[in-house]
């Protein structure tokens, strides 16, 4: 690999590092926002939905850390 591609992928790490950041920060919210609903209410439509997003971007963040290690194998 040149270096040209090499900094381009690592341009792009750092995009994807950004964004992993992001989604972080939105699930910490979402899992924050369920955890302050009511126990007897966790059962509700609106907190289950909190919790199935809440899960959703967790999974997100951990498939961007597998693309981010995967960059970091090639470069």
């Amino acid at each position: 690999m040149n270096s040209k591609s090499r900094k381009q992928i690592g341009r792009l790490r750092e995009q994807l590092e950004a964004i992993k950041a992001q989604f972080e920060e939105i699930q910490q919210e979402e899992q924050q926002k369920f955890e302050n609903v009511p126990e007897a209410l966790q059962e509700g439509n609106a907190a289950q939905d909190m919790e199935v997003a809440s899960s959703a971007l967790l999974e997100t963040v951990e498939h961007l850390d597998s693309a981010i290690s995967s960059l970091d194998d090639i470069s």
